[in-house]
């Protein structure tokens, strides 16, 4: 029986029982499908834990609370889906939002901007367009707006917020543009903030679908997706306790006044601020991009930054380096999500010119934590300056770091092996 001829039976049959039962048998055979014509997204699917729910408010959508499930309304479903590429192209959409961890990067923004924006980033690289969705070149063609072609979801929010106030969105086209925003139906309210073990089963999830995606079949998918799958989270080898406890020297946190919270002691004064944390110590993360650095190695420090970013949950600096420091390709990042993958240089490795840009920024011990993540291979005498408070995390052995008397500490990482540190 074919997809499309089930999803003919979903829509004739009222019993709700019977629904749950062909819905299921849809979702494996899609799965199935799936496996040996997108294998990406067969093998996500395949894993995916599924929930099938007449209460679900929409026919297919991605929730984190309290765990992890595609949901699916099995009548909703049936009435939006006619054929097995409407199916197809709506799994394929959802697991999509789940490549690019849009569940977690938009936790709890449910308003229709942000969901116009992450669905036309999803649905412009697919194949076939799920049903019901506007579409780039609608946008484009009735709402005189100049969206370009293959960007990212925070790219597109941000054009469609400029688009908004600007004059050549004006008049009768932003009225036009809110009132079809309005009538879309809510289809992202399953993103919410959840707990960091749901967040890194997502992680986990898409990785091992990477990994079990054939090579050949990996270059079917979008080149900026084949970007983002490629480095994969690895185990932190680089202790984060540690870090913690030397490097930003205990007191972690500052108390200070928000507004925008609410005070725990005095809940129903809305005048009185509650109180948020924030770090004490800027941590400076100096990324080795040398000649000497292999594809392999890059991948692996980069697999480390997402892990830190995600158990640390605050700002950190990635800075690149080689025999220079690369400080106009920094980010500034929170969230493991937004790291940039690029390969920046490839020339020579030096670590003097990490103190001198140190120094010259004025960084003391008391004010930042460099963490220099490297081979090791540069050269044998450094002049820190004084600047003791470093963390040279090394993809290689301890004894193959260059520098004859570092200052900091020395940890070895390495794919699931043990985190060594000295003094």
């Amino acid at each position: 029986m074919t997809l499309t001829t089930q999803l003919q039976q979903l829509r004739m049959t009222a019993d709700g029982e019977k629904q749950r039962r062909l819905a299921e048998a849809l979702l494996q055979q899609a799965t199935t499908t799936l496996l040996r014509s997108q294998r990406f997204y067969g093998e996500v699917l395949l894993r995916l834990p599924k929930q099938i729910s007449a209460d679900q408010p929409v026919a297919m959508g991605l929730w984190t609370v309290p765990e992890l499930a595609l949901r699916v309304n099995p009548q909703l479903l049936g009435e939006q889906c006619a054929t097995a590429d409407d199916l197809l192209a709506m799994l394929a959409h959802e697991i999509g939002h789940l490549a690019w961890q849009h569940p977690v990067r938009y936790a709890g923004q449910t308003g229709k901007l942000v969901q116009l924006a992450t669905d036309l980033a999803i649905d412009e690289v697919l194949p076939v367009r799920p049903p019901n969705v506007i579409s780039r070149a609608q946008l484009n063609y009735r709402w005189q707006l100049h969206l370009a072609p293959g960007l990212g979801s925070a790219e597109y929010l941000t054009a469609l917020k400029r688009a908004m106030v600007t004059e050549s969105v004006g008049g009768h086209a932003a009225t036009s543009l809110t009132n079809q925003m309005q009538t879309m139906q809510a289809t992202h309210i399953g993103w919410q903030p959840t707990r960091p073990e749901v967040v890194d089963q997502m992680s986990r999830l898409t990785a091992t679908a990477w990994q079990q995606t054939p090579l050949k079949q990996r270059g079917t998918l979008p080149s900026r997706l084949q970007q983002q799958l490629a480095v994969t989270p690895q185990l932190l080898q680089l202790s984060w306790q540690q870090l913690i406890r030397r490097g930003l020297q205990g007191a972690l946190k500052l108390h200070q006044p928000a507004y925008y919270r609410f005070n725990r002691r005095q809940p129903y004064q809305m005048g009185l601020p509650g109180e948020t944390l924030s770090p004490t110590l800027k941590i400076l993360i100096f990324v080795d991009q040398s000649g000497s650095m292999t594809d392999t190695e890059v991948r692996l420090i980069l697999g480390q930054i997402q892990t830190l970013l995600r158990r640390y949950q605050d700002w950190v600096w990635v800075i690149p380096f080689d025999a220079t420091v690369h400080e106009s390709a920094h980010q500034r990042l929170r969230q493991a999500v937004q790291l940039n993958r690029k390969r920046f240089a490839g020339g020579g490795t030096a670590y003097q010119p990490i103190f001198n840009w140190l120094a010259q920024h004025h960084y003391q011990d008391q004010t930042a934590l460099a963490v220099i993540l490297t081979d090791g291979h540069g050269e044998s005498r450094v002049d820190q300056h004084g600047f003791q408070n470093v963390i040279w995390g090394l993809t290689t052995a301890k004894s193959d770091l260059s520098v004859s008397r570092p200052m900091g500490q020395v940890t070895v990482i390495q794919p699931g092996g043990a985190t060594h540190a000295n003094s």
